[in-house]
């Protein structure tokens, strides 16, 4: 794989308190080419301002770095693939940093999700998924490791999770454990108190399918009644109020499904996602 480009056009750093991870991982979505989106994100960050608006966070100096992409090998099983994510994050944790996959499919929540576990106890933090689908199944065509089942595996490590934004689910997913945000619960005023039960320390996954078709049309599993830019904004700021960030994820846009301009919404994700981490920390 060619070299990627820096984010934002930012110098990486030798001593980085983030570390992006490209996953160009795409194996069962409904629309394939999410493995392409990580080139495709840091593209479009070049055209975006490092400054934020919204918080006032400027990233003009940030410490960070881009790990070298995990690519899968030819034939390699979804397992060892994921081992192969964990053992990248792992090692961003080691060094004090803090990491963030770009993805890909969101079964790359689970390794991500395995390495912080290694780092600290699962007690201590929560997940929090913005996503269009519970991602709840046991398996999926029979696959364990399917992006639908995401989710579901973190339940089973034992962790908090809470779904936000959700709109796709089969009737068993409402007692699997999870904690269950709708479109309606935002719009109705209630998700405020629903996400005021998540801890403190909090990984967040940004499935970037939780986005209005209108401004995201090139999820790989596209899903009406998403959030619009302004909704997505506020859920993420009220959940890092008083809160620490650990580690996250940005996944499952697809480059050849949509307009070039859906690749710039995705890089805006991320780009709000660490400048509310820097403003957290600054705090």
């Amino acid at each position: 794989m060619n070299r990627l480009p820096e984010f934002l056009e930012i110098a990486p750093s030798k001593h980085p308190r983030y570390v992006l991870i490209p996953l160009p991982f795409d194996a069962g979505s409904s629309r394939p080419g999410s493995r392409h989106a990580p080139r495709a994100v840091l593209d479009a960050s070049q055209t975006i301002e490092w400054y934020d608006e919204c918080y006032d966070v400027n990233l003009e100096h940030l410490p960070y770095r881009t790990h070298d992409p995990v690519v899968p090998r030819p034939r390699e099983k979804t397992r060892a693939y994921l081992d192969r994510v964990r053992a990248a994050a792992r090692t961003a944790y080691r060094q004090n940093a803090i990491p963030i996959g770009l993805g890909g499919e969101h079964t790359l929540l689970v390794p991500l999700v395995e390495a912080l576990v290694e780092s600290r106890p699962k007690k201590d933090f929560s997940v929090v998924v913005f996503d269009a689908h519970s991602d709840l199944r046991k398996d999926f065509e029979g696959n364990p490791w399917s992006h639908a089942c995401s989710s579901r595996r973190v339940l089973e490590m034992g962790i908090d999770v809470t779904v936000v934004g959700l709109r796709s689910l089969l009737p068993e997913h409402r007692d699997a454990g999870a904690r269950l945000i709708f479109p309606e619960d935002i719009r109705g005023g209630r998700w405020k108190r629903m996400l005021s039960a998540v801890k403190k320390n909090i990984y967040v996954s940004i499935d970037i399918d939780v986005l209005d078709l209108g401004i995201m049309p090139a999820a790989t599993n596209p899903e009406p009644g998403g959030l619009t830019w302004s909704e997505f904004t506020d859920a993420l700021t009220l959940l890092f109020k008083d809160r620490n960030f650990l580690a996250g994820d940005v996944v499952e846009y697809c480059p050849p499904a949509g307009p070039a301009y859906a690749a710039v919404t995705t890089a805006r994700a991320l780009v709000r996602l660490i400048a509310l981490a820097e403003r957290s920390r600054s705090r």
